[in-house]
């Protein structure tokens, strides 16, 4: 479904819900240890965590381009929502033209492909260099538990379906009003999207922030998901002081809707946009 729209600059951005992950909660971790983690959770209950998968629609004056895709039919049931949102707002898989890939996880890309075909048959797939360089590296999937290979098979299909329209990126401008901030630490090359111009701009954190209700409060708060969890602490931590400090709205591959950042003691909050 679609959840929320505002725009930005060129760009009216719309999140698409595409399924909700329902994780355990031994997936949070914080870098001080466990007794660290139970006084930052503060009597949360952790134990029905619920994220949502969303990626995110730009209709621009020339274009129609996503961010990230969701899981499409990858995942099986409960998934795939986004496909239904797109088709509901008039949006037809062959009038994506781009595909901004924020990092090479299944809840992110999987939504690309659909039975070893190409969903988007028009679009070229905007990928992060580090992240293609590390998923595609078979000595490093070598080194890796079987049960964390899923950005491998994500980073093969890739390369097999979508090769020839595959344009690597690094940070900075990339598209009109669409420039790529470097998040390290999630993955090697995860990387956040800032949408518009002036004053008027949104940052799509991607996976940088997974819990709305935890981790600005306290960033150092993180998920077993986290490749490099002090670099994914760093990145979370850069990430909402330059929203909080520039005005920035944020939206998150697993937060509700549209919010603005403000500091709160050595943390943050969120305020939703209505």
């Amino acid at each position: 479904m679609k959840t929320a729209s505002r725009t930005f600059g060129i760009y009216k951005v719309s999140i698409l819900h595409d399924g909700v992950l329902k994780p355990p909660s031994n997936v949070l971790v914080h870098p001080e240890g466990q007794r660290a983690l139970e006084k930052a959770l503060d009597g949360f209950d952790a134990s029905e965590l619920k994220m949502m998968v969303n990626c995110f629609l730009l209709e621009g004056p020339d274009e129609i381009i996503l961010i990230d895709t969701g899981v499409g039919s990858f995942w099986g049931e409960g998934f795939g929502q986004a496909r239904d949102a797109l088709k509901a707002a008039g949006v037809n898989p062959q009038d994506v033209k781009k595909v901004i890939v924020t990092h090479v996880h299944g809840d992110h890309v999987a939504g690309l492909f659909e039975a070893g075909t190409l969903y988007y048959p028009n679009a070229e797939v905007y990928v992060p260099d580090v992240d293609l360089n590390h998923f595609s590296d078979k000595a490093i999937m070598a080194a890796t538990p079987e049960q964390r290979r899923g950005g491998f098979t994500m980073a093969d299909l890739l390369n097999t379906h979508y090769g020839p329209r595959l344009q690597r990126f690094q940070e900075g401008k990339l598209l009109d009003e669409i420039e790529i901030i470097q998040l390290p630490g999630h993955t090697p090359g995860h990387v956040g999207c800032l949408i518009g111009r002036d004053g008027d701009q949104l940052l799509i954190l991607a996976d940088g922030l997974h819990l709305a209700e935890l981790q600005p409060r306290d960033p150092n708060i993180s998920l077993v998901y986290d490749l490099d969890m002090d670099n994914a602490i760093s990145s979370r931590k850069r990430a909402l002081s330059r929203a909080a400090d520039e005005g920035w709205v944020i939206a998150g591959s697993h937060l509700r809707g549209f919010s603005r950042v403000e500091r709160k003691g050595e943390g943050f909050t969120l305020e939703p946009l209505a």
